[in-house]
């Protein structure tokens, strides 16, 4: 890597900060269902707009953080090696639920996009928002999508999963790991999977998984969907 600045520095480990800090405050008893990410974020927005930080000037901590990107995909593989035998046991449930999860998601956007009368790039951007961010940024050429609009889209939905999902999938009485880490990794990718990780190793594990099936039937289920609507 090359030598990073001292701000640089400052802003990845601003995100992590942002994080504990969030957790302290939802620890207080009024605030104990309020998803530690949304104070990490507000901390994080309120730190960008006070000091006036340009937008590329904040992500410039993120050749910091890219680095143990790697690191951290390899602990998600161990946590599915751990678990393959719940894999292998519940592989039907898994496929099932994953292509059901996806479908879903797609459907109803063709559906919301049909109730409001979105223009198409917005539309074709929506369709990415369950994905990976490489995936979109792969998906989004083909489907007419701007790049950038496509990864907002995709930020959004993860952001939007890990906040409120652990809670609106308490709230509907899911309880089994099996049934959450599908859930998040379908719904929320990469981000969901994170969070539902806090759980428990198996709902990690089935998160990855989920994440990984959920980029290939949008990939699969586009082309014949965008045909029927």
């Amino acid at each position: 890597m090359a030598a990073v600045s001292a701000e640089a520095w400052f802003f990845a480990a601003s995100v992590p900060l942002a994080y504990l800090a969030g957790i302290r405050l939802v620890s207080h008893p009024r605030l104990r269902k309020v998803p530690p990410l949304i104070p990490a974020l507000a901390l994080l927005i309120l730190l960008l707009v006070g000091l006036q930080i340009p937008h590329e000037r904040f992500m410039a901590g993120g050749q910091v953080i890219d680095v143990w990107l790697a690191p951290a995909t390899v602990a998600l593989g161990l946590a599915l090696y751990r678990q393959r035998q719940t894999l292998i046991r519940n592989l039907k449930a898994v496929l099932l639920a994953s292509f059901a999860g996806t479908l879903t998601a797609l459907v109803s956007t063709f559906l919301l996009v049909r109730l409001t009368g979105l223009d198409w790039p917005l539309t074709a951007a929506l369709l990415t928002k369950s994905v990976t961010t490489p995936v979109a940024l792969a998906l989004a050429p083909g489907l007419g999508a701007s790049a950038p609009l496509a990864v907002a889209m995709v930020i959004i939905a993860g952001n939007l999963g890990g906040a409120f999902g652990l809670q609106l999938l308490s709230l509907g009485r899911v309880k089994t790991p099996l049934a959450r880490g599908l859930a998040m990794g379908t719904a929320a990718h990469a981000l969901g999977t994170a969070t539902v990780m806090q759980e428990g190793e198996t709902a990690g594990a089935l998160g990855s998984v989920a994440l990984i099936l959920a980029a290939l039937f949008t990939a699969l289920l586009l082309p014949p969907l965008m045909q029927i609507f």
